[in-house]
């Protein structure tokens, strides 16, 4: 590899500092969040005192909402017939994610403690799918190795009883619901950030900041 290039701390701070970004697509920036998320409240309020035009169906909103609502709360089928309400097909043509949302069902019983519901659903709806897929095994049986602790919380699976393993099953159902619909599927925001990370990587594959 080429020797780096050396920019000295304060010219870079300098440059930095010297970027500006209008306040309206900031704006647009965030409210494009909070409609991508679902966030309608925030969503319409943040419209309403910025001023920003960006254009969204309140509805649509809401029907993504209840999904993500019912994925949080532990309530998969609920999830999965509002889903279903919403584009069969969302479901039938992914069947990777329809598993996912199942095997959060299996969680569901086991934290409830409900052990005889656990087993036969795992039986009869979820290994025969993994049979057949290979892929899908490993997860299952990472599942239904959380019945040999009775605590969960502080037992080595923990993080598939904790909420942020809702929270991300919830947002690839929000990311599948807003293909079917042809939107784009990640925030402005979060492409913009993904884009940042592979840059800071890049930049200082090359380039190198002195102290001073």
């Amino acid at each position: 590899m080429a020797e780096k290039l050396t920019i000295p701390g304060d010219d870079w701070r300098k440059a930095l500092e010297s970027v500006r970004i209008p306040k309206d697509q900031l704006n647009s920036l965030v409210l494009n969040y909070l409609v991508t998320e679902g966030y309608r409240q925030a969503a319409e309020q943040f419209r309403h005192e910025s001023g920003c035009t960006l254009h969204f169906d309140p509805e649509e909103i809401d029907q993504r909402m209840r999904v993500r609502r019912a994925v949080m709360e532990g309530e998969i089928d609920e999830a999965i017939s509002a889903v279903n309400e919403l584009d069969a097909q969302i479901l039938d043509g992914n069947q990777g994610l329809l598993f996912r949302l199942r095997l959060q069902k299996l969680i569901e019983y086991i934290r409830q403690g409900a052990v005889q519901e656990a087993l036969a659903f795992s039986q009869e709806v979820l290994a025969p799918v993994a049979v057949s897929n290979p892929s899908l095994l490993q997860a299952l049986e990472e599942v239904m190795a959380l019945l040999a602790f009775e605590s969960l919380d502080s037992s080595p699976l923990a993080h598939l009883v904790h909420s942020s393993h809702l929270q991300t099953i919830a947002s690839e159902l929000n990311s599948a619901i807003l293909a079917s619909s042809g939107l784009v599927q990640d925030s402005k925001i979060t492409a913009l950030m993904k884009t940042l990370a592979w840059s800071q990587r890049r930049f200082h594959d090359y380039v190198s900041i002195s102290p001073n």
